[in-house]
């Protein structure tokens, strides 16, 4: 019977132990698994701003650009660009040129 008394407060502070540390264990694996979504999330994000940015890039290009200049800006940004967006880019750039020959024409 002593020996039982002795050995209940023990395993209890065992199983306390072995239950807080099974806890924390899976709380840690929780949030770590928590943490490497979030990851992918913000460089995805991140990504995603990038290429928004060379986008609107490729569509309005510098205003001090000579009218030669804009054919290698495209080059140069349609080599940056996705698919979809080299070809608004492209498509805007001939607009843009058809435009200004137009205008030169009517002057002259």
């Amino acid at each position: 019977v002593d020996e039982t008394t002795d050995n209940f407060p023990k395993q209890t502070i065992k199983d306390i132990k072995t239950i807080f540390s099974e806890s924390i264990t899976i709380e840690m694996l929780f949030h770590s698994e928590a943490v490497e979504v979030y990851t992918a999330i913000y460089q995805n994000k991140q990504k995603t701003n990038e290429d928004l940015e060379v986008f609107r890039n490729s569509l309005y290009p510098p205003d001090d650009l000579p009218c030669l200049d804009i054919a290698s800006l495209q080059k140069s940004l349609s080599a940056k660009c996705l698919s979809g967006t080299e070809q608004v880019s492209t498509c805007r750039l001939r607009n843009d040129r058809q435009e200004e020959d137009r205008h030169y024409r009517r002057k002259n």
